[in-house]
């Protein structure tokens, strides 16, 4: 993959995915959010928080029959490569 020229932006898109045995919607966005930042704070680009989507919660039945609530959320991020 071509990297650009310098000052070129490259955007991204992170997923994440948060799992609660409760509906709590604020603390699964929380959850959610803190994944997308760490993610990436690896690759060094910037979450456009106005783009992040969530879904859910989606009922999931675990091995024993525990109901467990997911939450999915996708954010866009930009790198820039500096100008030199």
């Amino acid at each position: 993959m071509d990297a650009g020229p310098p000052g070129h932006h490259e955007d991204v898109t992170y997923t994440a995915i948060a799992a609660l045995p409760q509906v709590d919607a604020a603390s699964a966005v929380a959850g959610l959010r803190g994944q997308l930042r760490r993610l990436a704070g690896v690759d060094s680009t910037v979450p456009d928080w106005a783009t992040l989507r969530v879904l859910g919660p989606d009922e999931v039945v675990r091995d024993r029959g525990e109901v467990w609530y997911e939450w999915t959320a996708a954010v866009d991020a930009r790198r820039v490569r500096p100008a030199r």
